[in-house]
């Protein structure tokens, strides 16, 4: 993993104290690019040596100017019978939030993202061949509910070729509450 090709997107969007708050990231593992954004989910092994995959959340991302480190804070999402109290009565498809959020170098959060997860719980995801017009309506809607402009993010998702599994999933999600 190249953990030097670790890059901030985008302009600052906060500051307090000697903390200056970001976006999202662009990072390189096994030789491929990918940007990571606020409220972006993810799969997280934690040990490398076990099975155990859970759900990472981005929550923030900051640096701190005291130690010149690139800083991430993430809410973990666990299968109930992945916790010291198992399954009990929790419903088929539930994850379990820990309470405590997670914060770790950005360089050892990369280590944690897994992309070759095999995930079997729950209900299966659709993904939607790109639309031509999705390009400015995904962009529209992927972020409605923030209140940060996240374009200049976008913009370096395109030039990568990715694509926002969030903002798919909120407009077919908004299409087809528009069509109820």
């Amino acid at each position: 993993m190249d953990n030097d090709t670790v890059q901030l997107i985008g302009g600052p969007c906060g500051q307090h104290g000697p903390y200056t708050f970001y976006k999202a990231f662009k990072y390189t593992k096994d030789g491929i690019k990918r940007i990571m954004t606020l409220s972006e989910f993810f799969f997280v092994k934690l040990w490398m040596d076990s099975d155990l995959v859970c759900i990472g959340e981005l929550q923030l991302l900051w640096i701190d100017k005291n130690s010149e480190q690139v800083l991430a804070s993430l809410r973990l999402y666990f299968l109930p019978e992945n916790t010291p109290e198992g399954r009990m009565d929790h419903g088929e498809d539930e994850v379990l939030a820990i309470s405590e959020k997670v914060v770790l170098r950005v360089e050892d959060l990369i280590t944690w993202i897994t992309i070759d997860a095999e995930w079997t719980w729950g209900r299966l995801g659709k993904t939607y061949p790109r639309d031509s017009d999705e390009d400015d309506i995904g962009h529209l809607l992927s972020f409605s509910e923030s209140s940060l402009d996240f374009t200049d993010v976008e913009k370096e998702r395109k030039t990568l070729g990715e694509c926002c599994l969030n903002a798919r999933c909120r407009k077919r999600r908004l299409e087809n509450n528009s069509q109820s």
